[in-house]
């Protein structure tokens, strides 16, 4: 099979998995508000059953063309070029690794320029961390109110469900705002650095300075190299992920065994019919 045959068949195999996911979603929803104009309380196993078996066949399709599709992707992987993309941060750190700190030609606003940058540089650090503390907060106050079982003892799951959901929001949004504002703030602030390093350069390349021999890498580096090398290497990504791999079927294996899946499974009947998707 050649690749402008394999290209067409990926293409139109897309596009029909493309439009059979939004026909199931209009179905589902279509069902959804057939059943809830039943009036009462129309969401129980039964009914649930009954009016999705009319869908099925559209669903079953869905399934197997989406695994079919995803089988030929892998028999016949797709062949990328290679994504260049420019890495602001570790451009800067480049530039400043290969910027002179000092010397007797340069001007005292010089040093002064590159004291700045040092500083700038652990603002943004400060601000990474700053962000990091109040997400990991926010977490342990959702996961306090998770473990308060006070906030679950009622007979109404919707107003339960309602509740966490009010509760968490302030701490999610919070959150968000919080990531993407050191985000901007990094980007914004790393463009100007860049700027203040070239600019730094030409000086230094006026002052006629000349580059120094790199100082020889510390034992901590060279591993810390290592280390960094083996974990982003193919070998190491694919030890990375067999390991946590196998980590999640021992813990499903020991859930299945412990009991864990007829509770959860349960909780998912109780929580579907009465609250979130179907009510």
């Amino acid at each position: 099979m050649n690749g402008k045959t394999v290209e067409r068949i990926r293409l139109i195999s897309s596009i029909a998995v493309s439009v059979l996911s939004l026909g199931v979603g209009v179905a589902f929803i279509t069902q959804i508000l057939r059943i809830y104009s039943l009036g009462g309380k129309p969401y129980n196993a039964q009914i649930i059953s009954e009016y999705f078996a009319q869908i099925a066949p559209l669903v079953w399709v869905w399934l197997a063309l989406t695994l079919a599709l995803g089988v030929f992707s892998v028999l016949f992987p797709k062949q990328e070029k290679k994504a260049t993309f420019k890495d602001g941060k570790l451009a800067l750190a480049r530039l400043k690794s290969k910027l002179p700190m000092q010397g007797e030609n340069f001007s005292e606003d010089y040093t002064k320029s590159v004291q700045s940058l040092a500083v700038k540089e652990m603002y943004r650090k400060t601000a990474w961390i700053a962000c990091a503390l109040v997400c990991a907060a926010s977490a342990v106050l959702m996961i306090i109110y998770l473990s308060n079982a006070e906030n679950f003892l009622g007979e109404d799951v919707t107003q339960e469900v309602k509740n966490m959901v009010f509760a968490f929001l302030p701490y999610l949004v919070g959150c968000f705002i919080c990531v993407m504002g050191v985000f901007v703030y990094e980007k914004v602030s790393v463009r100007k650095e860049t700027d203040e390093v070239k600019a730094l350069f030409k000086e230094s390349v006026k002052a006629g300075y000349e580059k120094e021999e790199k100082l020889p890498e510390t034992k901590w580096q060279l591993f810390v190299a290592k280390i960094e090398k083996a974990l982003t290497s193919k070998k190491g990504l694919l030890i990375t992920r067999s390991i946590v791999f196998a980590a999640c079927v021992c813990l499903i294996v020991v859930g299945v065994l412990n009991g864990g899946l007829e509770a959860v499974l349960g909780k998912a009947i109780r929580i579907c019919q009465e609250c979130i998707g179907l009510g």
